[in-house]
């Protein structure tokens, strides 16, 4: 991990590893007063939000491993990281939902009249939250790009994704954002931010995941008790049969696998 985080971890914060991908126990407030920091310092930065699904991935995948060991903040994200934690006698970890951390963030652009792109999810996605910011958010200056097709090595395919991801790029340049929000999905989102970084006009980025449906209400929010329960993902799977699998992985094989890696 970089020396930020190590510092980080030594301020009252929990630096904690599981399987190999080392997570920050952190509260809203010591977030955002990281990225108030970089901003006003001029560093470029980048946070990941790993969950188990995403810990199981960089199991095989060393790229992706690497990128969230070199994050400038990895943020605990879902209750199975909370349990891992305290299973490999790391004691309490706090995780914060990204979709939540994304709102908090939003409320500080606000608050301090930055400009903030929005990038991934969906045409519908993209378009409502940006109708949504301009609503709610009236001192963001906001824009928002669908992006390109990527392929699991954030690799434009085809001609015309080369050609859709080079305007993409020229377009948040031109923009020069404070705060990029990528939802490409893992590990697309973190290998995109990751690779692209140092070319990119902006202040820092985060990846998001689904954030952008749920802000937009393209996807369902489960109510308050079923996710303070731990059983978000029973909500994810009655909705979404497909991600069976996904679901599998985090709820069944994650939890093995933190079991066997302890003996």
């Amino acid at each position: 991990m970089k020396k930020d985080k190590k510092n980080q971890a030594k301020s009252a914060q929990k630096y904690v590893t599981i399987l190999g991908i080392g997570v920050i126990s952190t509260s809203t407030s010591s977030v955002l007063a990281f990225v108030r920091e970089k901003l006003d310092k001029g560093e470029k930065f980048y946070i990941v939000t790993p969950n188990s699904e995403i810990i199981m991935l960089a199991q095989k995948d060393r790229q992706l491993a690497g990128i969230l060991n070199s994050a400038d903040l990895s943020i605990a994200d879902g209750i199975g990281l909370a349990y891992a934690s305290w299973f490999l006698g790391n004691g309490r970890l706090n995780v914060l939902p990204g979709r939540e951390i994304f709102v908090s963030l939003l409320e500080f652009a606000n608050e301090n009249g930055l400009k903030v792109f929005l990038l991934g999810g969906t045409v519908r996605s993209i378009e409502k939250s940006i109708a949504i910011i301009n609503s709610k958010y009236p001192d963001i200056v906001v824009d928002g790009e669908y992006g390109p097709f990527l392929d699991e090595n954030a690799e434009p395919p085809g001609e015309t994704d080369k050609e859709i991801l080079k305007k993409t790029i020229d377009k948040i340049n031109k923009f020069a954002p404070d705060l990029l929000f990528v939802g490409f999905g893992a590990p697309k989102q973190e290998k995109f931010v990751s690779g692209w970084l140092p070319e990119l006009n902006i202040g820092g980025a985060m990846v998001v995941g689904g954030a952008l449906d749920y802000f937009a209400g393209v996807a369902k929010l489960p109510p308050g008790w079923v996710a303070s329960l731990g059983f978000e993902w029973l909500w994810r799977l009655v909705r979404q049969p497909s991600r069976l699998k996904r679901i599998v992985t985090a709820i069944v094989i994650f939890p093995l696998k933190v079991f066997f890696s302890k003996f």
